[in-house]
């Protein structure tokens, strides 16, 4: 069991990115102008907090041409451009999200009247959440499930209450102050700034006011639990919960934000109920009275499994969109979350019937894995709703995704031996143009294919042939629509197995309610 969160932090180190990244451009990536735009758009998936985020253009000789950076809306970002000189053109941007707070950066190239470069654009890499990160926040969350735990076990213990009540305080404290600080940092290092300038700069916008928020209501929630009532700590907690469901990629949901940042809150404070409750009670375990307290702790829990799977599921139906996307590093978080709450469960069932110190002890820890995951699942972008066709040719597993600028192709060894590539022949159909030699551009995601080529809307038809040294080639054939149709959510298989899930859960936590 020592070896239990070295193992477990070792496991989620690689994880993950979470950013606001362009979903379109204009003028569009790789095109070429006849003549200099007057202006540069950016459309983000988050929206970019105006105070901190920039755009800049440089003409073909590197002189800065544009503009000050202006909102166009929620999230679009734009700048006035003056260069008129013909050749490659660089875009670079950074921006804080407004939703979650994290910063990112990445640039794209046009062409005026011809081309002087050529390289594949910068966009995805700017910001990687690391487990570094998920720390405050997990501290954060800490705090939160402690205070959740007092309020379930607030006469148990006066003195207890009030110590716990400090940690908890403190917990809350450090983990939004840490959190400033580390975002603050980040900036530094990428706008070379001052870390006070940082500072400063971070705690102007959304996620840094509502961090610091939250510190203040810690400071406050550390005093009430001096005084005999709960009402205050409880309305303390739903107001700290509130904040940090603000600060969510539900807040950057296209379907309705408002509701999915109150349900976020709401299975924020379910998930901290049980997680707080177990941990309160593994340290009330030698009061005397420790049968009572369990059975409570078993009518909470219930109330958690079933609040907190029913908000969940839904959860995952807004961000995991489909099975297609459990390879993601959301959905990859989320497998080993599932894992998790899978032996939570049985934990509970277990000491639900003879609670001992060492499984109270296990089921404590488990929780506290539970909430760490979690914070990591927070601060992990989910996947977008990128159209994305497989085809598999030779043992070689080719696809091709559409991304906001271009299309990216790539290239996947389905029997274990090394691929080398010598040259990959594209070439591209529609009815009104004929076919279409296309060429790509190299970058460390695979093979960038710009949509300049798709010089009408319509069915494409996509033939890839990848020449391999001393095999045969592999192909692909794919017909696209371009530009890809936004078909929305629609009910299907997926949604059916969210709600036969939800009727096991609900099913799972009336057994757990009756048997307490």
């Amino acid at each position: 069991m020592r070896y239990f969160f070295p193992l477990l932090f070792l496991l989620l180190l690689p994880f993950a990115t979470a950013h606001a990244v362009p979903n379109a451009y204009s003028p569009d990536a790789y095109v070429t102008l006849d003549a200099s735009p007057r202006a540069v758009n950016i459309t983000f998936t988050e929206r970019p907090e105006p105070k901190a985020s920039s755009l800049t253009v440089r003409d073909p000789d590197g002189r800065a041409v544009s503009g000050e950076t202006t909102v166009i809306s929620p999230y679009v970002l734009g700048t006035s451009v003056s260069g008129t000189g013909n050749g490659t053109y660089l875009v670079s941007w950074s921006v804080i999200s407004a939703d979650d707070g994290h910063f990112s950066e990445g640039s794209y190239i046009f062409h005026v009247g011809q081309k002087t470069a050529e390289f594949a654009s910068h966009d995805h890499d700017g910001h990687a959440a690391s487990v570094w990160e998920a720390i405050p926040l997990a501290l954060e969350l800490l705090g939160q499930a402690l205070v959740m735990g007092i309020l379930l076990f607030w006469t148990a213990s006066s003195t207890l209450r009030r110590r716990l009540g400090l940690i908890s305080a403190a917990l809350i404290i450090a983990g939004a102050l840490s959190y400033v600080v580390f975002q603050s940092m980040e900036a530094a290092g990428s706008l070379e700034l001052s870390f006070v300038s940082a500072v400063a700069l971070f705690s102007s916008t959304t996620a840094g006011t509502f961090a610091l928020i939250r510190a203040g209501l810690g400071v406050a929630l550390g005093v009430s639990f001096w005084r005999s009532r709960a009402v205050i700590p409880a309305i303390l907690l739903g107001l700290m919960i509130l904040a940090r469901a603000r600060m969510s990629h539900a807040a950057a949901s296209e379907f309705q934000p408002a509701l999915s940042i109150l349900i976020n809150a709401a299975h924020l404070a379910f998930k901290e109920l049980w997680i707080g409750g177990i941990i309160v009670l593994f340290i009330l375990f030698s009061v005397t009275h420790l049968h009572d307290l369990a059975r409570k702790f078993s009518r909470a829990a219930a109330i958690a499994l079933a609040g907190g799977g029913v908000t969940g599921l839904y959860i995952i139906w807004l961000h995991l969109k489909g099975p297609a996307n459990l390879a993601s590093p959301w959905g990859t978080l989320f497998i080993i979350l599932s894992a998790l709450a899978a032996a939570l469960l049985a934990l509970r069932l277990y000491n639900h019937r003879r609670p001992a110190r060492t499984a109270l002890g296990a089921e404590a820890l488990v929780a506290t894995a539970v909430l760490f995951v979690s914070s990591m699942l927070i601060i992990t972008t989910p996947p977008l709703d990128t159209p994305r066709w497989e085809a598999e040719s030779q043992g070689v597993r080719i696809a091709l995704a559409d991304h906001a600028d271009h299309y990216l192709i790539t290239f996947d060894e389905t029997e274990g031996k090394l691929l080398i590539l010598k040259d990959i022949l594209i070439v591209l159909s529609h009815p009104e143009t004929g076919p279409i030699e296309a060429h790509t551009v190299f970058s460390a995601n695979g093979e960038v294919l710009p949509k300049y080529y798709f010089s009408v809307p319509g069915t494409w038809k996509v033939d890839i042939t990848a020449q391999r040294l001393n095999a045969y080639d592999a192909t692909a054939s794919f017909e696209i629509q371009h530009p890809s149709p936004d078909v929305g959510r629609r009910f299907g298989a997926f949604e059916l197995l969210l709600l036969l899930s939800g009727a096991v859960l609900l099913a799972g936590a009336f057994f757990l309610h009756k048997r307490a």
